[in-house]
C-alpha cells in the first residue's frame, strides 16, 4: 500500500492562511469596490493591456492583511500557493503583476484618496446589513512607530481640547494604585474595550507597527484601507452565514 506524500497531505489539509482568505474573498463586497476605482483605471487604449482590477484590489488588500512592501507583494505571490488561489492566478498560463504595477496601483488610489471613499463604501454596505451602528462615537488612540520629524512640537491637553481623557492609571514601582484608581479603570474598562479590538487586530494579527510610507497622506490611505477591512473582518462570520 502507498503511503500518501508529505506534498499530498498539506493540500488535504487547509492552513488557517487559506481559510483566511477563503473567508475574507467570500465577504468582501468586491464590485463595489471596483466600481468606486473603475473611473479612475487604465482602460488600455494606449499600451499594454492593463490587469485586472479586481485582481489588483485583491493585490492590494494582501499587502495590508500581511504588510507586504510593493517588492515583498510580487515575490510573496509567486512563494505562496495560499495567495495564487486567492487571487485565481495560474502561474504557468497567468500573468503575474510585476512590483512597479503594485506600486502604481497604490499610487492610483493615494492620488484620488479612494481609500477613504472605500471606508465609506464599505460602512454603507456594512450599515445596509444592519451590521453598523452609528449612535455615538468613541475614539481611541494607539502608538505607531514612524520616522523623526522634528515638526510638530506643540503637544495639545487633551481635557483642554474637550477630549475626554480615558487613558488607564498604571502602578509605579513601590506605589500601587489607590482604590479610587483602581475604581477608575475599571470603569473605564468597558468602554476601552469597545474600541480596542481593531488595533488588537491591525498591529498583533496584521503587524501594522510602524508606518510604511513618509508622508501623512500615503499613511492615512493606509490606514483607511486597513480599517475597511478590519471592520468586515470583525462580522465575516455573520457575512459568511448569509452567503
Amino acid at each position: 500500500m502507498n503511503q500518501a506524500s508529505f506534498l499530498s497531505l498539506a493540500h488535504k489539509k487547509k492552513l488557517r492562511c487559506e481559510k483566511f482568505l477563503d473567508e475574507m474573498k467570500a465577504v468582501i463586497p468586491w464590485d463595489k469596490l471596483c466600481k468606486v476605482i473603475k473611473p479612475h483605471y487604465s482602460k488600455g487604449k494606449l499600451g499594454r493591456k492593463p490587469m485586472d482590477l479586481e485582481m489588483m484590489v485583491k493585490i492590494h488588500c494582501l499587502q495590508q492583511w500581511y504588510n507586504l512592501s510593493d517588492p515583498g507583494c510580487e515575490e510573496a505571490i509567486y512563494d505562496r500557493n495560499s495567495f495564487q488561489k486567492f487571487l485565481g492566478i495560474d502561474l504557468l498560463a497567468d500573468e503575474v503583476p510585476d512590483e512597479t504595477t503594485i506600486l502604481k496601483f497604490r499610487h492610483l488610489l493615494e492620488s484620488h484618496k479612494l481609500p477613504k471613499k472605500i471606508f465609506k463604501i464599505i460602512n454603507r454596505y456594512l450599515t445596509e446589513q444592519g451590521l453598523l451602528m452609528k449612535e455615538g462615537t468613541i475614539v481611541d488612540a494607539t502608538l505607531i512607530a514612524s520616522a523623526k520629524s522634528t515638526k510638530n512640537k506643540d503637544k495639545n491637553n487633551a481635557r483642554s481640547e474637550g477630549v475626554f481623557w480615558g487613558v488607564l492609571d498604571k502602578a509605579k514601582r513601590n506605589h500601587s494604585l489607590s482604590s479610587s484608581q483602581r475604581k477608575r479603570n475599571k470603569k473605564l474598562a468597558s468602554v476601552r474595550a469597545k474600541v480596542e479590538h481593531p488595533f488588537q487586530v491591525i498591529k498583533c494579527q496584521w503587524h501594522y507597527y510602524k508606518t510604511r510610507y513618509r508622508g501623512i497622506e500615503k499613511n492615512a490611505c493606509q490606514l483607511y484601507m486597513l480599517f475597511s477591512l478590519h471592520n468586515i473582518f470583525k462580522v465575516r462570520r455573520i457575512l459568511l452565514a448569509q452567503v
